[in-house]
């Protein structure tokens, strides 16, 4: 009996209670899942269920560029044959006469696919026929607040930036601030883009650099490229992404090995 003469609650009562209460709060993931918000078009959204990633990503061109078209046509053959039925995937292409700067974002697993896709074709072709020599990861990102390109779809631009006879690898000390940089020019890039409307969206891609002048130069691309101990190649990257996850547990180390719990 409670002071005030009202009857208590049993104690099992109560733990039951509690325990309900506690297996209706969302895990952490189910918050997180709930306040991500991606942009579809040109507006704000949220889809459950959906946390973005991105990556970005340095080639060397196997041929010189002239333009854009290429560049559009081949990275919407990737997308398409990665085939993950993301329908909010985006990717920015950014193509110099010898290297080329893209990002990709979507869902983790459309990354993925799209990585492995290019691995792939970058494989499938003869040596003389490949779209690149090379290709770098310069950045991965997961767990993304939201899409940093536009919405939906392939948004290559020709960076008609000065071309050199050779080109010096960049200095080792300078890799990871030159790396960034790209990164970060990216991301400010699809954010000029975002805020834009469509039509002035194309007129923007078609001279980039008078809307971006802060892209990095064919000069500085190629720099990073030809540096042996700079970003991973795509196929260093994939094999630590791609890799089955080997989980060592402590219990399998004990000698002798503890009894198996049989239930």
């Amino acid at each position: 009996m409670a002071e005030n003469g009202a009857v208590a609650e049993p104690v099992e009562e109560q733990q039951i209670d509690r325990i309900d209460e506690v297996m209706q709060r969302p895990s952490l993931l189910d918050v997180v899942q709930e306040r991500v918000v991606t942009v579809k078009g040109d507006a704000a959204c949220k889809i459950p269920g959906v946390i973005p990633a991105r990556i970005v990503m340095l080639c060397e061109n196997r041929e010189k560029v002239t333009g854009r078209d290429e560049a559009q046509a081949f990275w919407t053959e990737i997308l398409t044959a990665a085939g993950s039925g993301d329908a909010d995937a985006r990717c920015a292409v950014l193509a110099y006469p010898e290297a080329t700067v893209v990002a990709v974002e979507g869902t983790t697993s459309t990354v993925g696919e799209v990585a492995k896709e290019l691995e792939s074709a970058h494989e499938r072709v003869a040596a003389d026929k490949g779209q690149y020599t090379s290709i770098r990861v310069v950045s991965t990102t997961e767990d993304m607040a939201k899409f940093v390109l536009p919405g939906p779809g392939v948004y290559a631009s020709f960076v008609n930036s000065p071309t050199a006879e050779a080109y010096e690898e960049l200095e080792p000390e300078r890799v990871f601030k030159a790396t960034s940089a790209v990164n970060v020019a990216v991301l400010g890039l699809g954010m000029k883009l975002r805020g834009m409307s469509s039509g002035e969206r194309e007129l923007a891609l078609k001279d980039i650099s008078a809307v971006a002048p802060e892209l990095p130069t064919l000069k500085q691309l190629m720099g990073l490229l030809k540096q042996p101990e700079g970003a991973p190649t795509l196929t260093e990257f994939l094999e630590v992404y791609d890799s089955p996850l080997d989980v060592d547990l402590d219990g399998e180390n004990v000698w002798p090995m503890p009894s198996t719990l049989n239930f």
